[in-house]
């Protein structure tokens, strides 16, 4: 069994990303998104228009600057490699309770859309039918694993922009 990372979330955040579980190289590095060729940052640099180091730090400073947190529907599970269609035995994380200490949340965006394999997924088996989360907007979108999908980076990119609520024009710091 394998453990999640812990929450990168900050106490006036309005927006939280939900992933499903973290990569091999993303637990190596203990850092969300941390394969290279993972889309997360170069999605969120370019709707923010800025440079992002890859370091804990700059990660870090960016979502707070930008009230987003990040975190994963699942806390532990076994998997092989980093396929999220190898994940079995999942745990799911408390989110009813967590979101609870956030009271500036107002969104939810889910890193996937695929009901089969991924966050969706864990989400609507965990979630689905539940009350708390009738407080937040739930956007699903494509994710930004380097797993081949029908979205090409533009097309994301446009989701992704949209799903924050950003404005082409809109700068980072």
């Amino acid at each position: 069994m394998t453990n999640s990372l812990s929450p990168w979330i900050y106490d006036d955040a309005e927006v939280l990303i939900l992933g499903s579980f973290p990569s091999v190289k993303s637990l190596e590095k203990q850092m969300y998104y941390g394969n290279s060729r993972n889309q997360f940052w170069p999605i969120m640099e370019n709707i923010y228009h800025c440079k992002i180091k890859d370091d804990e730090f700059s990660r870090k400073s960016f979502l707070n600057e930008h009230k987003i947190g990040l975190w994963d529907v699942l806390a532990s599970c076994d998997r092989e490699g980093s396929a999220d269609n190898k994940i079995t035995n999942e745990v799911p994380n408390d989110l009813e309770n967590f979101v609870k200490q956030y009271p500036n949340l107002k969104k939810i965006i889910i890193n996937g859309l695929s009901t089969t394999t991924g966050s969706l997924k864990y989400f609507n088996k965990y979630h689905k039918n539940k009350s708390w989360k009738d407080s937040f907007e739930i956007i699903a979108v494509p994710q930004t694993s380097p797993m081949p999908n029908k979205y090409d980076l533009v097309d994301k990119i446009e989701m992704w922009m949209k799903a924050l609520e950003k404005s082409n024009k809109e700068n980072c710091f």
